[in-house]
């Protein structure tokens, strides 16, 4: 195997483990839904507000809660990851002559120049609002069911 060869397959080996997070943390979001929606839907089944229902609020607050730090466990994973495949990758980039991540430059410019509004919002942001608007729906519902529940 020549070094260019290793370079490549662990810089494909690093890339492995950020597609692995990505997915693991879009499986945590799924989860996180499903739970919180079944919760929700106890909630509202019998369409009373009693006291009854804060147990079933205080675990959407916990699952959301689990999901956002869960998901953001598995950004750090991913950025951990991809930071070693940028660094293999410029080096084997130094090997060959050829610059990827100056290539890449280019093409993020004229990208960010077709979408310059969806560039400035990052997808793990969208992710983490997500598990916050559950803990946040979970924590209201828990809220109301402590002042109006009977």
């Amino acid at each position: 195997m020549t070094p260019e060869q290793y370079l490549w397959e662990m810089a494909l080996q690093n890339f492995e483990h950020c597609r692995h997070h990505e997915n693991q943390r879009q499986a945590v979001t799924n989860f996180t839904i499903a739970i919180a929606g079944a919760l929700l839907t106890v909630i509202g089944i019998d369409q009373t507000i009693s006291r009854l229902d804060l147990l079933p609020a205080l675990l959407v607050v916990l699952v959301g809660f689990h999901g956002m730090v869960t998901a953001w466990k598995h950004e750090e994973r991913f950025h951990f990851y991809y930071s070693r495949f940028r660094v293999l990758r410029d080096k084997l980039d130094d090997k060959i002559g050829i610059s990827v991540a100056s290539l890449n430059k280019i093409a993020d410019a004229a990208h960010r120049s077709r979408f310059p509004r969806f560039n400035k919002i990052g997808p793990h942001r969208l992710w983490f609002l997500l598990h916050v608007l559950i803990t946040l729906t979970g924590l209201c519902l828990f809220i109301v069911v402590l002042i109006i529940g009977k």
